[in-house]
């Protein structure tokens, strides 16, 4: 009798632990993040814009074009006056897109066939070479972030705009949700438009992330094997992220009905 009463509590306080060691989800982690269609990222009073760029090849420039960038570089980290990330990332390189087309190429049109042998032959290595994980992609992050509710609080902020030192200079119980959101959106496209203007000088190619792109990027970050076979495009091209939902049985029950 007495083993049967020690599993008992054995098992209870098991169950217990276990239930107090709950693993986090990513939704925990997460938290109640919210993002805009046109990628304003707010997680509580926190607001956040994702600039994703392409990363300059020094290897190839001159020690003067090197210099120059990087004087450019340390203006540009200088005058943002909000924090901010820089985030590079390598992953395996997506060829799905590429390698669909030249397949459609190759088969649609009347080369001769050793040239069809030979695209064959290139169409293959590219398949190798990523299954192998050969090849790679570098992309860069310049993410912005800015909390109004912070800034509410320091009082010798001056941004020479009334209407934003007026907010900025709101209590935290006076700043409406509506206002917190304004505000934010304003001082990080500011800061966006700094970046910009270095990514020009430096002849980078750049973007400002919506919706869709603040997604996938966080779902290639998360899943850095799956993404390139689970892509986050096809996603986006089956209208996943859509406020309205298209059903595709019903589509189907009318072709045929």
């Amino acid at each position: 009798m007495f083993y049967i009463f020690l599993a008992a509590v054995v098992l209870v306080a098991v169950l217990l632990f276990a239930k107090k060691t709950k693993a986090r989800t990513t939704q925990d982690v997460i938290g109640d993040t919210e993002i805009t269609q046109d990628g304003l990222i707010r997680s509580g009073n926190t607001y956040r814009l994702v600039i994703e760029v392409e990363p300059k090849n020094l290897e190839t420039a001159s020690a003067t074009e090197q210099k120059s960038l990087w004087v450019n570089f340390l203006s540009m980290a200088n005058t943002i006056n909000i924090p901010y990330t820089l985030l590079v990332q390598s992953r395996l390189f997506e060829m799905k897109d590429y390698a669909d087309d030249l397949t459609k190429r190759i088969s649609n049109s009347d080369m001769p066939a050793e040239l069809k042998e030979s695209g064959e032959q290139v169409l293959e290595h590219l398949r190798l070479s990523t299954e192998e994980a050969q090849i790679r992609d570098i992309s860069g992050y310049v993410i912005l972030q800015y909390d109004p509710v912070a800034a509410s609080q320091t009082t010798n902020v001056q941004t020479g705009v009334r209407q934003l030192d007026s907010l900025i200079g709101k209590s935290k119980s006076k700043m409406t949700d509506a206002e917190k959101a304004d505000l934010a959106r304003q001082i990080l496209t500011d800061a966006a438009e700094i970046v910009f203007s270095f990514c020009e000088q430096a002849g980078m190619r750049y973007q400002l992330l919506s919706r869709a792109g603040v997604l996938n990027a966080t779902y290639q970050l998360l899943q850095r094997d799956m993404a390139p076979q689970a892509r986050m495009i096809d996603a986006i091209h089956a209208d996943a992220f859509r406020p309205i939902k298209r059903s595709l049985t019903a589509d189907e029950v009318m072709e045929h009905g």
